[in-house]
């Protein structure tokens, strides 16, 4: 949030809201309660902001539209993100993402580590270095505080790591944390079944030559197909279901070439039973 200053007593603060009537955006100063008017777009949140939504995907603000909106909680933010190739955008107002790039309190720098600045020293200086900064003692207490937070969840910076690692393949593939608590709760349950392939080759006994498709469809229950001196035996490909997963290596396998030597097999047997 960026920082203004009242025109009636000069006092110089933080801007926490603004409201919207029909003579445009104004706010209200802690210290002297006048109000007066602010350019919204000096305040909103800048476009090229890395944020993250609330949905675990990252992306970046492109624009604004202040046109509904009653107050500064209101304004909705366009935001650009990336799925694998393709670029898509979502809208969200500010209460359903964080800024990413200014929640740092310390980065690298040639010159070794140095804190990033969040309180300007004063009105006419927004980059004061740190040793003139008045503010100081509340910068310290802020990283104090964040190194306190990091610790008490007992990770270590290498198990950080390996979890970003771990969220940036969920947003890649366009999954969110959610979807897995959701998967790991089902499979809890008992109501998650995991298909050992897309697609499975089935051994079917269907119509093979000399068939004069005059018989029955089916007799108890059994189709005829494999009663008939006619019958054949095929693998066809179909769609994995459930049904499939204890037949898998009997009369449903998971490549054509293994369908194919069962097959085989099946008619070598019938060949040698026939002799």
């Amino acid at each position: 949030m960026k920082y203004c200053t009242c025109p009636h007593c000069d006092t110089y603060f933080k801007l926490a809201g603004a409201s919207k009537d029909s003579l445009g955006w104004h706010t209200i100063c802690p210290d002297c309660g006048g109000s007066f008017d602010i350019d919204i777009a000096d305040y909103v949140v800048p476009e090229g902001t890395l944020v993250g939504l609330r949905t675990g995907m990252k992306g970046f603000v492109s624009t604004f539209t202040d046109q509904y909106a009653a107050d500064f909680e209101e304004i909705v933010y366009l935001i650009t993100y990336r799925v694998g190739a393709d670029e898509r955008t979502a809208r969200a107002r500010r209460t359903e993402f964080e800024i990413i790039e200014d929640w740092r309190l310390l980065k690298r720098t040639e010159f070794g580590v140095e804190r990033v600045c969040h309180y300007p020293a004063n009105q006419e200086q927004s980059n004061v270095p740190c040793y003139n900064c008045i503010d100081r003692t509340r910068c310290n207490a802020d990283i104090f505080e964040r190194l306190v937070r990091y610790e008490d969840t007992g990770l270590t910076p290498d198990m950080v790591v390996e979890y970003k690692k771990f969220e940036d393949d969920l947003v890649r593939n366009s999954f969110t944390l959610r979807h897995i608590l959701d998967l790991i709760e089902a499979e809890r349950e008992g109501r998650l079944v995991v298909l050992p392939a897309k697609e499975v080759y089935e051994l079917t006994w269907d119509v093979g030559p000399g068939c004069d498709l005059s018989g029955p469809a089916s007799i108890d229950g059994q189709g005829c197909c494999n009663l008939c001196d006619h019958g054949e035996l095929y693998a066809y490909r179909r769609e994995c279901r459930q049904e499939h997963i204890d037949r898998i290596g009997k009369d449903v396998f998971l490549n054509k070439l293994d369908a194919e030597l069962a097959i085989e097999e099946i008619k070598t047997k019938e060949r040698g039973e026939g002799q």
